[in-house]
């Protein structure tokens, strides 16, 4: 306020003229009601958030429905992109019959776009600029409306709560944060924030930072906050995981729970981090785009997807809807990007398909990606969801981390940090069943370290190979 009074007193007239100024007064009542319109409209979606997995009767397939209506008709008005394709196909954006016509929408075609599927409203939208996909060597910057922020958070604010957070409650974060270097010189690995603990905690530890000689710091550090909840990368929090149960060191506080997410999981992680933290795990998926939200309930680990951020399809390479069991790519619309549509988003993730009720769509489980294969001696794809993720190896609770790396078809690098456990019997099972199920010969490569994205993520799978 003092800094207002100043200015009305050093000069008056052109304060007084700017305020009242008829172009600042509609733009002020407008962005006033915006925000108000906003929060009314978050808030009803963390009301119906909260029923979500009541087995009512809500019809949340209805409100799904209207909001994907109301995002293809603003594209079709506002983005040159979406309104000339919709013009060449004669699709009818009010008519979802139509919708299925649409062509699935990938990150070449958004560079190739871009602006075009910008929309026309730019200077009337609270907007910033988003990157993503640098761990999948596609990286992606786009423009993502200032607004998806209030619906991410009613999302993260209903999962913490179903995984037991009442106010005062801490949070870590284990995520990529770049931490100063002052920081790091002093042997501190976090960053600190001062807003709400929801969703990403008071403290965000680094991964990138995370070595045999730091480690102690970090659990030091995490022992004297002593949070109720973690979240972040299972890679990292594995890790520390790991170490805790090969010193037999106790945690000396109670977790709630911790939210695993932005990374693919094996269940021996969650296993090991159960065992080393003595708490529940839950399961998040999301990501940058924001059209998408998911969230585990229990130890049966199937996601439900809300229907409240966006719409999802789960596709087949044939095209057509993954059934119940059947695995597909996860296909996505955002409801809120308004600064840049993303409508039939290919999203490259992996998952099979349990059954939609109500417009809540449940899926068994996230794999991967559909871009994650190894190529065999003959020029042949093997997924690694059959490969890997859809197999039980003995070996997975002797092995810390490990890294696929292909540069020749028919031979794969396994780069591996396993722990005292490990044994040749764990080598000649994944030889064979990798020859077995792949043609495809390994070299084995044990490290005690692997290295990580610059945003601090772990990659299962580099490959060279373009096919």
């Amino acid at each position: 306020m003092s800094g207002i009074l100043h200015r009305i007193k050093s000069d008056p007239k052109s304060y007084y003229k700017k305020i009242i100024s008829p172009s600042w007064l509609v733009w002020k009542l407008h962005s006033s009601y915006n925000h108000y319109k906003l929060v009314r409209d978050s808030n009803k979606v963390y009301a119906y958030l909260r029923e979500l997995d009541k087995n009512t009767n809500q019809d949340f397939a209805r409100f799904r429905s209207e909001r994907l209506k109301q995002i293809l008709v603003y594209a079709s008005a506002f983005s040159n992109y979406y309104r000339k394709l919709f013009q060449s196909l004669g699709i009818n954006p009010r008519n979802l019959d139509d919708f299925e016509k649409i062509p699935f929408l990938n990150k070449k075609d958004i560079r190739a776009n871009k602006d075009d599927i910008v929309s026309s409203r730019l200077n009337t939208i609270d907007y910033y600029l988003q990157n993503t996909g640098g761990s999948t060597g596609e990286p992606l910057e786009f423009l993502r409306s200032a607004n998806m922020s209030h619906y991410g958070y009613v999302h993260q604010k209903w999962a913490f709560e179903k995984m037991g957070y009442a106010s005062g409650d801490k949070i870590i974060a284990f995520d990529g944060s770049t931490v100063s270097d002052d920081r790091i010189r002093n042997r501190i690995f976090y960053t600190e924030e001062t807003n709400s603990d929801i969703p990403f905690g008071r403290l965000s530890f680094s991964s990138l930072y995370l070595t045999k000689e730091t480690i102690d710091c970090y659990i030091k550090q995490i022992f004297q906050f002593r949070p109720r909840f973690f979240r972040g990368y299972p890679s990292f929090i594995h890790d520390i995981a790991v170490y805790l149960l090969g010193r037999g060191i106790e945690v000396p506080f109670e977790l709630k729970a911790i939210q695993l997410t932005s990374e693919n999981v094996f269940d021996y992680q969650i296993e090991n981090i159960k065992k080393a933290f003595g708490t529940q795990v839950f399961l998040q998926y999301g990501h940058t785009e924001n059209a998408a939200y998911g969230h585990t309930l229990n130890d049966a680990y199937e996601y439900y997807i809300s229907p409240f951020m966006g719409y999802m399809e789960i596709i087949k390479p044939n095209g057509k809807r993954a059934e119940k069991g059947e695995i597909g790519e996860i296909i996505v619309t955002s409801f809120y990007n308004i600064a840049m549509p993303f409508i039939r988003y290919a999203t490259g993730d992996l998952a099979e398909v349990d059954e939609e009720v109500n417009g809540v769509l449940k899926l068994r489980r996230i794999i991967g990606r559909s871009q994650d294969y190894i190529i065999n001696n003959h020029n042949a794809k093997v997924a690694l969801t059959a490969l890997i993720f859809g197999q039980h190896y003995k070996a997975f609770e002797n092995i810390v981390k490990w890294q696929l790396i292909q540069s020749t078809p028919g031979k794969i690098t396994i780069r591996m940090i396993r722990n005292e456990k490990y044994s040749l019997e764990n080598e000649l099972e994944i030889r064979g069943k990798f020859e077995r199920i792949a043609r495809v010969k390994t070299e084995f490569e044990y490290v005690d370290s692997i290295p990580l994205t610059k945003a601090g993520k772990f990659v299962f799978l580099i490959q060279h190979i373009k096919n």
